[in-house]
């Protein structure tokens, strides 16, 4: 699900404060370098699409999950930040910067599994 690959532009603050309905994914997955299964969450944290208002708010919902969680960088997946139709518009990296899409890069819908 992890497409970071694609997303190469550092958001600024015009994007970043930008209004609009989104929802960013909240998931965690093991580690293996740490003998953990990667097919499982990490034990007691749910993994979700949680609701947010603007690319800063869901950079901020990121940094707060990870902390509250004790989320490793290791066992973070998510970052995935969907348009209302699905699609994947932005990705928030562990430390919560914002990437956008690469120039000319097509927009491509997301697994919600």
């Amino acid at each position: 699900m992890h497409t970071s690959r694609n997303f190469n532009r550092m958001a600024g603050e015009y994007e970043l404060a930008q209004r609009q309905p989104l929802r960013v994914a909240l998931m965690t997955a093991g580690n293996p370098d740490l003998g953990q299964d990667p097919a499982q969450t990490l034990l007691g944290v749910r993994n979700r699409l949680t609701p947010v208002a603007s690319l800063g708010d869901a950079s901020r919902v990121v940094r707060r999950f990870i902390v509250e969680h004790q989320v490793g960088g290791g066992n973070w997946v998510g970052g995935q930040v969907l348009d209302g139709c699905g699609q994947q518009v932005a990705c928030v990296s562990y430390n919560g910067r914002v990437w956008l899409p690469a120039r000319g890069a097509v927009p491509q819908p997301v697994s919600q599994t």
